[in-house]
């Protein structure tokens, strides 16, 4: 393999960490305005707006965590 072959690889390569960081450190804050609002609340955990934040920290929570 070339050795400009190789270069263009680990610039994909950085590019694909910059990326999955990046996106780590937006969904960490996203996930954590998401939980500051729903802690808000002390009732109405049946209404639909209240389910689809619940099943999105729960979805997220665990690639924030990774």
């Amino acid at each position: 393999m070339s050795l400009v072959r190789l270069r263009q690889q680990q610039a994909t390569q950085d590019a694909s960490h910059t990326t999955q960081h990046e996106t780590r450190i937006k969904l960490a804050e996203v996930h954590h305005m998401l939980s500051d609002v729903y802690n808000w609340f002390s009732e109405g955990f049946d209404t639909k707006d209240l389910q689809e934040a619940k099943a999105l920290l729960e979805k997220f929570g665990d690639a924030v965590q990774t």
